[in-house]
């Protein structure tokens, strides 16, 4: 991986812990805390495998998809944003593992709108935008990666 993708995915992991501490809600903190550590893993393989890391990540956002459905009680769009960012990068990291072909900029570009749809409703994500910018961060490194190549 490239330096600059390195320093996105970076931050936003840095971004996510310092929110996470901040809000102190528990089940964004478990989602950002488990996607922290799947990018810690991936990012530095001699730890550990890479793909260790890879399905960590994957399995934060299946936990980041089960509680945007719990949200469906209270703020329906958010609900919504929720789901279809996690669902998005899910979706891609699946099709990547699975080694199938074509369409690995279709699931980024939906996490990217859901979280443009996100900013331009003003949904109200104050507790879990750690997550959120992960997800976020993770399509634009997948978008620059692709540019780059």
């Amino acid at each position: 991986m490239g330096l600059i993708i390195h320093i996105i995915l970076e931050v936003a992991a840095l971004f996510a812990l310092y929110w996470t501490i901040r809000t102190k809600k528990l089940v964004p903190a478990i989602v950002s805390i488990a996607m922290i550590v799947g990018i810690i893993l991936v990012l530095y393989p001699e730890i550990q495998n890479k793909f260790y890391g890879l399905y960590v990540y994957i399995g934060a956002c299946l936990l980041a998809m089960i509680y945007g459905f719990t949200k469906f009680s209270g703020n329906r769009i958010s609900a919504y944003v929720i789901l279809f960012m996690s669902t998005g990068m899910f979706l891609h990291w699946l099709w990547v593992t699975q080694h199938l072909q074509g369409n690995l900029l279709i699931f980024p570009g939906i996490t990217l709108i859901a979280g443009a749809i996100g900013l331009i409703s003003q949904a109200k994500l104050r507790n879990e935008l750690g997550f959120l910018i992960i997800l976020a961060a993770d399509a634009i490194a997948i978008f620059v990666e692709h540019l780059l190549k």
